[in-house]
């Protein structure tokens, strides 16, 4: 696939990182590009990997360009590479402890109520040199302590008591948000809740006419000056046909990938040229978002991750993942690195903090008197 995108001109986001690191090996266009950049600001650094990192040393040491990095440790949730292998390795982590940059700590957190920010101090109470990091809520916000609800084995069950707590608050729908790691248990609850789901892509906030037009076009391998000139239609006609693909999606003719095809193949008597740029579910949601109002958020964490809704359930499929996301032991946390769950134990941190009044959660299996006693001494109450 790379082979053949290259061969059109075009490179992948990895390729990207290889040619500038290969770029900065030449000194003349190091010091162009720090020439050219005056003021470098880096966002979600914690995610930033050592080839990136790289690239803003080498700018850095031109000494032209004046660098800022904000990030969070505890949100890093991308698996360790080949060049970072543990989480000691991590650009954030290097930069702190170098004395080339000046660290400075934001310890206020104006997103969450009290409550879910003293449960969030037991997971990200880092040692940086002599100072140790702790969030402190600024302004009181109405919340209460962190629940557990103890009912296994079905998300169904465990609904009544989130949306209990929900409606005390008067939290609407819109503003309730159930996330998981596993794909599976978030499939789970969309099974739960009937399907009645909204999803944290783009696609929410985008009219599902737009939504739909910008996928047709996108198969089609065209834009819309160029679709109307080539069918010698009007912007008004292409937005009938995406008016059509609406109403198959809502009828259920249309339901995955290959019925969207064949509907705009056969229906529409339609070239299509490229693939899908994402799942029909997406577009389902999008669409259903507009008509229902008690649709609620369901994702997982990685999706949700940098949204925020004022109530939470999160929901942990064994309890083996539930007491990786309850580790408040730093070392512990820093030092496991098994392939397929070294960034668990940041995970359940990143679900936590997503909540703004009220943090739910719960776990499908049956957990034990040891997991139980765990989640009283952090001070969530089980329900």
């Amino acid at each position: 696939m790379k082979r053949a995108l290259l061969k059109d001109g075009y490179i992948t986001y990895d390729q990207t990182l290889a040619l500038a690191e290969e770029c900065f090996n030449n000194k003349r266009i190091k010091e162009i590009t720090a020439n050219r950049i005056q003021y470098l600001f880096v966002d979600e650094f914690q995610d930033t990997n050592n080839k990136i990192y790289g690239v803003i040393e080498d700018l850095r040491k031109q000494k032209k360009t004046i660098i800022y990095c904000v990030g969070d440790p505890e949100q890093y949730i991308q698996s360790f590479d080949s060049s970072i292998r543990n989480f000691d390795n991590l650009p954030i982590l290097k930069a702190s402890r170098s004395s080339q940059y000046l660290t400075t700590f934001n310890k206020s957190n104006r997103r969450s109520a009290e409550p879910i920010v003293n449960f969030l101090n037991h997971f990200s109470q880092r040692q940086y040199g002599s100072e140790t990091f702790e969030q402190q809520r600024i302004n009181s916000m109405i919340g209460e302590n962190v629940k557990f609800i103890n009912k296994p084995s079905d998300i169904t069950s465990m609904l009544p008591s989130f949306f209990e707590i929900c409606e005390r608050h008067n939290i609407p729908h819109i503003e309730r948000g159930i996330i998981a790691k596993k794909n599976d248990v978030v499939n789970k609850a969309i099974a739960a809740l009937k399907g009645n789901v909204l999803s944290p892509d783009r696609s929410i906030n985008v009219s599902p006419i737009n939504e739909i037009r910008d996928t047709l076009l996108s198969v089609l391998d065209t834009n819309q000056s160029q679709y109307c000139e080539t069918h010698n239609e009007t912007s008004f006609d292409l937005r009938v046909k995406c008016i059509q693909i609406i109403r198959s999606i809502r009828k259920g003719e249309i339901n995955n990938e290959n019925t969207f095809v064949k509907f705009v193949t056969e229906t529409l008597n339609l070239e299509v040229k490229n693939r899908i740029p994402f799942k029909i579910d997406n577009l389902r949601m999008s669409i259903e978002a507009q008509r229902s109002t008690n649709a609620i958020m369901v994702s997982n964490i990685h999706r949700f991750k940098g949204l925020e809704v004022d109530a939470v359930l999160a929901v942990a499929k064994t309890e083996k993942e539930l007491n990786l996301w309850l580790e408040t032991d730093t070392s512990v946390r820093d030092a496991h690195n098994d392939k397929a769950t070294s960034d668990y134990p940041r995970l359940g941190y990143v679900a936590f903090s997503r909540a703004r009044k009220i943090l739910c959660i719960a776990c499908l299996e049956t957990i034990t008197l040891n997991t139980k006693a765990k989640l009283v001494k952090l001070g969530v109450e089980i329900i």
